[in-house]
């Protein structure tokens, strides 16, 4: 019994701030260097990362929003064991939505750029987010009666996951912190991710697919930076290896266009990267 509960979640959230009282970490979260991710060693911004299509972003900046998807549109069946974009506690009625951060923008960074891209006729970018600005803003930006909660994604084995719903099959949820500590859980087939996951809690009913807080300013370094997608590996004996990172170069170059002119534009702040993923003759990230 206790190995189970161990195995469990945890409900707690505590405030993050006493100047934003709508946003809520788990209580087993630190937020600092050594559970979140650092912005480069010499950087002492907390960041957390997300790859989404480059048009989605372009149109975030564009429109000055900042989007929570219905969990509806997720395809793994696993993640609809417990959600229900719905939530009855009580007397209230609570709508859910979720924006998810990988735990490190460049480990197992192969596996995200395959999984983002396979299939996709879109070009794919990782945007690393300033943390604090981030909660900061969504926290000033945001209508009366709707509150964030971020937490780490506990990673469990399938039957152990099937287990705890068929056990929370006539539960009573006895707070929305109860519930999404049941959220929170997910197969330990994607414990590479190292997810975080940060809840938007309304009162409104939201019918859209996603909730998109305005009014969001990213030329103030909510981003911290915006890397680009890697070139295919070239081998070893390729007569185009000595030119690999050329031919990067030149593919992304319309992404990195874009990108650059909404800094222009004075939309957005950023660093812009290129990830290094297959490149043998330079370190780390440039751009």
């Amino acid at each position: 019994m206790e190995e189970k509960q161990n195995l469990k979640r945890s409900e707690n959230f505590i405030p993050w701030s006493d100047n934003h009282q709508n946003v809520f970490i788990a209580s087993d979260l630190r937020i600092d260097k050594e559970s979140v991710l650092l912005n480069g060693e010499n950087d002492t911004r907390i960041v957390v990362a997300k790859y989404m299509p480059l048009s989605h972003f372009v149109s975030n900046v564009k429109n000055k929003e900042f989007a929570f998807l219905s969990p509806l549109l997720w395809s793994d069946p696993f993640e609809m064991l417990f959600y229900n974009p719905k939530l009855h506690v009580e007397t209230e009625d609570y709508y859910i939505n979720a924006c998810c951060f990988a735990g490190n923008d460049i480990q197992n960074e192969e596996g995200f750029w395959n999984v983002w891209g396979k299939g996709s006729n879109e070009s794919i970018v990782r945007v690393t987010y300033d943390l604090t600005k981030l909660l900061e803003t969504l926290s000033n930006r945001s209508p009366n009666g709707l509150s964030y909660y971020l937490g780490a994604m506990k990673y469990l084995p399938r039957d152990i996951l099937l287990k705890i719903k068929a056990e929370s099959m006539n539960k009573t949820y006895r707070s929305v912190t109860d519930y999404l500590g049941d959220c929170l859980l997910k197969r330990d087939a994607y414990s590479y991710e190292m997810e975080l996951r940060l809840f938007a809690v309304s009162l409104i009913d939201k019918e859209e697919e996603a909730l998109k807080i305005g009014e969001i300013d990213y030329s103030t370094g909510i981003v911290a930076n915006v890397t680009l997608p890697p070139l295919e590996p070239l081998g070893n004996s390729h007569p185009s290896l000595m030119m690999y990172k050329c031919m990067q170069d030149c593919v992304n170059m319309s992404i990195k266009q874009k990108i650059e002119n909404l800094i222009k534009d004075g939309k957005l702040k950023c660093d812009i990267y290129q990830s290094a993923l297959y490149c043998t003759d330079i370190k780390g990230r440039f751009y």
